[in-house]
């Protein structure tokens, strides 16, 4: 649960922390499309080896150390290129499901 409200807020944060419009909305396509590779990858993955239940709990590995981030550092105090990196590397994680 902790990953949504990141998702649902990016556009808004990156404008917080001092990109334009136009760069905002330029700014989320590769998490779009690092969310479908990593799509892709644990599809693969979980064919390859016919573990499910792994690559199920490998989302909650994958966005850990980026929660862990956000929640020791002040976002608006650091660079807006870094904030923007952990952002879109947090919500490009490797899910099942579709997003929307």
């Amino acid at each position: 649960m902790p990953i949504l409200p990141v998702g649902q807020y990016m556009t808004i944060t990156l404008r917080g922390i001092g990109f334009g419009t136009l760069n905002t909305n330029l700014l989320t396509i590769p998490r779009a499309v690092f969310s479908m590779f990593t799509m892709i990858t644990l599809t693969y993955l979980s064919e390859t080896f016919g573990q499910l239940a792994f690559t199920a709990i490998f989302m909650q590995i994958w966005i850990l150390p980026f929660v862990v981030y956000l929640y020791v550092v002040d976002i608006t105090k650091i660079d807006k290129w870094v904030a923007w990196g952990i952002l879109t590397f947090l919500l490009s994680y490797p899910s099942g499901k579709i997003a929307a």
